[in-house]
């Protein structure tokens, strides 16, 4: 069983800029220790919980690919609503400015 997911972002800076990136996550079953031969013995409910297994595995491997990417992201742009400072928890300080 291999299973794929990908993301993409793209952050609007202002100014008609933007800023890019994403991931792809490729994992088997391999890569949570199952082989071929305990794979195939499997039932119905045991494949689906597999899958669901990898899938959530694959999805934590894609959070912490983009964590970086996110944090860059959110230091280049000035706006304090976005969605994946929200989404990924990222505590990004205003700064006040003085007059």
């Amino acid at each position: 069983m291999i299973i794929r997911r990908s993301r993409r972002y793209t952050v609007s800076m202002g100014n008609y800029e933007s800023y890019s990136f994403g991931a792809d996550v490729e994992m088997s079953h391999h890569d949570i220790g199952l082989s071929d031969e305990a794979l195939e013995k499997q039932n119905d409910e045991e494949f689906n919980d597999t899958a669901n297994r990898l899938t959530a595995e694959i999805l934590n491997e894609l959070n912490n690919q983009l964590h970086d990417e996110i944090e860059d992201a959110a230091e280049l742009t000035s706006n304090q609503k976005s969605y994946l400072l929200k989404a990924f928890a990222i505590d990004k300080k205003t700064i006040k400015r003085r007059k």
